[in-house]
């Protein structure tokens, strides 16, 4: 015997009345609209604790940055009053050396302390101001005088090399 589809005559013939069919459909149907209603519900759920993770890991990242950068700027504080302590022991090396050369050349030793008094307004500018004025004034002076600022900057990257290269032979 070969398979009929399913019909509402073929589910009447074999529940024996048609009132059954019509309640049998309702049941579908609820059972339908309340399952979707569950998902719905699920979804939305899943949606706001997706929402909420997202926000709780951009909080984090948020964190985590701001604690990063201000330990940055910690040790670029700390760093920048070395550089300003070694400056100013520069200074006074200088200065010291002017008063030496004072009996023999006064001429070279008024120039040595006013090399002296660069390098201490210098260490000052260090100590007294923060980093972002620094790089302001960095950038007028490379702005107003290129030349000397390269210059410059050879002559510090020279010191530093030397630096970094007599600490590594100490350690």
């Amino acid at each position: 015997m070969a398979s009929e589809p399913m019909t509402e005559q073929t589910i009447r013939d074999t529940t024996g009345s048609g009132g059954d069919l019509g309640v049998i459909r309702d049941k579908v149907q609820a059972s339908a609209a309340e399952y979707g209603a569950q998902a719905k519900q699920t979804a939305s759920t899943v949606r706001d604790e997706a929402v909420g993770a997202t926000a709780d890991i951009k909080d984090e990242v948020s964190n985590i940055a701001s604690a990063a950068r201000e330990k940055a700027m910690s040790l670029v504080d700390q760093q920048k009053q070395a550089g300003a302590e070694q400056a100013a022991g520069l200074a006074r090396a200088i200065h010291r050396s002017a008063e030496e050369l004072q009996e023999s050349s006064p001429a070279l030793a008024q120039h040595v302390r006013e090399a002296a008094a660069v390098v201490s307004e210098l260490a000052d500018t260090l100590r007294d101001r923060s980093l972002g004025e620094l790089i302001g004034q960095a950038e007028g002076i490379a702005r107003r005088q290129p030349v000397a600022f390269f210059g410059v900057a050879a002559l510090a990257g020279f010191a530093l090399s030397r630096f970094v290269k007599s600490s590594s032979h100490s350690m």
